[in-house]
């Protein structure tokens, strides 16, 4: 085949030499010259030479961030609900949507589970980072904030047990989380967050607010964080969307756009259920767009 190329090109002179990465030939970098040029002098074949030698460094590399791109997506899809809950009187979707601009896969994560007597957790974040690292510290967080809601009722004493879990066990890792619990039987919604970008709530098309009268540091920057609570009482029909901060961040853009796209899109899906709401944010704000973060989206939907 290389012949037949070369044929094609009508070189008179020809140099090849092997392309080796990691020890291994992966393929040959060919050189030819017409029959109007000279042959290939010592300096050529030198500087010929440290291409390939380049060129073979570049292959390595390209197959190393792949393979580890490969296992970070794993990890992280792992570690991951396969299958969110099916909890009557909540109607729940979700997406995980990877960036476009980087091959490397962060720490965003999702998760919803009954909690007995009639109350629900919702919980999104985000470990700061983007590396297997990043992959691997987001599943133990996801699991240390898991145990503790399961143990206590309010969401400000589970994130202060995470943070300071989070701060002796893995002192070099930082996240971003905001853990709600739903009460079905009334509505009532109790969340904190741990600097992370705020839930937006849709009561209606003309009440679209976000959840951002709660303060608190992000997990991991000092052991004894303190976290606020906030509350509010939702009706049937009302609408919940949690997310990670690639769905409104934007290079060279003020995030008070990010913010105002969001609530648009809230108020435009009107009543739309939990998938749908899902798929309709998606659209506004991802379609057509690069993004260096992955996005998470959680909605929940209150049915009865």
């Amino acid at each position: 085949m290389l012949g037949d190329i070369l044929a094609g090109l009508e070189t008179e002179t020809v140099l090849a030499v092997p392309l080796v990465a990691d020890r291994r030939p992966v393929g040959v970098l060919a050189v030819g010259r017409s029959a109007s040029r000279p042959g290939f002098a010592e300096t050529d074949i030198a500087v010929i030479e440290e291409l390939s030698r380049r060129v073979g460094v570049g292959l390595a590399n390209a197959d190393t961030f792949a393979r580890d791109h490969s296992v970070a997506e794993a990890l992280q899809r792992s570690v991951l609900p396969d299958a969110l809950p099916s909890i009557a009187g909540l109607d729940l979707a979700v997406r995980y949507i990877p960036g476009t601009d980087d091959i490397d896969v962060g720490g965003d994560w999702y998760d919803a589970f009954p909690l007995g007597g009639g109350l629900v957790g919702l919980v999104i974040g985000d470990v700061v980072g983007h590396s297997i690292t990043s992959a691997s510290i987001m599943g133990q967080v996801r699991n240390l904030l898991r145990a503790y809601a399961v143990e206590l009722p309010d969401p400000c004493d589970v994130l202060a047990r995470t943070n300071g879990a989070l701060s002796r066990l893995l002192p070099e890792a930082m996240a971003t989380a905001v853990y709600a619990v739903l009460d079905l039987a009334n509505g009532d919604l109790r969340y904190a967050n741990a600097g992370h970008p705020p839930p937006v709530c849709a009561a209606g098309p003309d009440r679209v607010e976000y959840l951002d009268d709660v303060s608190g540091t992000m997990l991991g920057v000092a052991s004894d964080c303190a976290f606020t609570a906030g509350y509010r009482r939702l009706a049937v029909g009302a609408r919940l969307l949690f997310y990670t901060d690639g769905l409104i961040e934007r290079r060279q853009e003020d995030i008070a756009e990010g913010f105002g796209a969001l609530a648009d899109a809230m108020r435009a899906a009107g009543g739309l259920g939990a998938e749908r709401t899902c798929a309709a944010v998606q659209r506004e704000l991802l379609s057509g767009c690069t993004r260096a973060d992955d996005v998470c989206l959680l909605a929940a939907r209150l049915t009865r």
